[in-house]
């Protein structure tokens, strides 16, 4: 299910995750497949879902030959999926989109040409609407990055300071370039990783229309959950295990910068932000620690009221 398609490349990818999404999954399909640019493939993978929305997809990929679905016969979590819909890719570019989002005619095509104009460009991105679950304007977002220094240091420092809002991680991106990150990884906050190590290799644009369609409702990912709650939703498997946000994102930060092949003279400056952050962090950092040393103690709690 997750292994890389190989065939012909088209120049798009549009990759759409999705569990029990059967209420706007119609929505965001139909955005996509409006798009006027209409050279692109789209990647439907079900997470197990058991309302309609199996049917539902289904029914798009038999009318149309650019859509190909497919469904994990388990629910793997959000991290999984998302990783799925880009593993089966062919496009040169590649964009996620929601279940319950949905894009304007031009989205595509305005992304599209600022990438094949800029190759400093690694990800492009339109401004954002905030929608209700009915799909009524709640306001326009004012938070959206565009992340344009030279130095990679700098553009990473932009990330970890002004960043708010993923939106970005739903904009087109090369397709080489993101195969080098870790991907959504299954972890809480590993959108906001991904970003960070994006802006490590290339620039951010941020395309000045509002294209973008962002819908918050009382089951998605957006709405304002816990940290457990968060990661149950990136990783199933992890109920019940301590997580300890802060410290896993910096780990991962180190060994990105660690890793990552990147021009000469530039990982130095990265190792000075990274230890800018974890002292900008350290209030957070400590209290996960102490919040690690107090876990065996209330998991031995939990176990004798059972």
């Amino acid at each position: 299910m997750t292994s890389e398609i190989s065939g012909t490349e088209v120049p798009v990818s549009v990759g759409l995750p999705v569990y029990n999404g059967a209420r706007y999954v119609r929505e965001a399909v139909d955005s996509i497949l409006r798009q006027s640019f209409g050279d692109f493939e789209l990647i439907i993978s079900d997470n197990a879902s058991t309302d309609d929305t199996e049917a539902i997809c289904r029914d798009y990929a038999a009318r149309d030959k650019r859509v190909r679905f497919y469904r994990h016969p388990e629910n793997l979590g959000a991290s999984k999926n998302f990783e799925s819909v880009f593993r089966l890719s062919r496009g040169r570019y590649f964009r996620w989109c929601a279940a319950d989002d949905w894009w304007e005619p031009e989205l595509l095509a305005k992304a599209k040409e600022i990438l094949d104009r800029r190759p400093d460009v690694v990800l492009a991105y339109p401004r954002t609407r905030l929608m209700d679950a009915r799909g009524a304007l709640i306001r326009l977002y004012d938070g959206d990055l565009e992340i344009l220094q030279e130095s990679p240091a700098e553009r990473f420092r932009e990330v970890m300071s002004k960043l708010r809002r993923c939106h970005a991680m739903f904009g087109l991106m090369r397709s080489e370039v993101l195969r080098r990150t870790s991907l959504v990884a299954n972890y809480s906050g590993s959108d906001q990783v991904l970003l960070a190590q994006l802006a490590i290799l290339g620039k951010i644009h941020l395309q000045p229309e509002f294209l973008f369609n962002r819908r918050f409702h009382e089951a998605s990912s957006s709405s304002d959950l816990s940290v457990e709650s968060q990661q149950q939703f990136y990783d199933p498997r992890t109920r019940g295990k301590l997580f300890l946000r802060y410290w896993r994102h910096t780990a991962e930060h180190w060994k990105f910068v660690l890793r990552a092949d990147l021009p000469s003279g530039t990982r130095f400056p990265l190792f000075i932000e990274l230890l800018r952050q974890m002292r900008w962090n350290r209030g957070r950092l400590g209290r996960e620690l102490l919040h690690l040393c107090s876990f065996p103690l209330r998991l031995l709690r939990r176990r004798r009221a059972h």
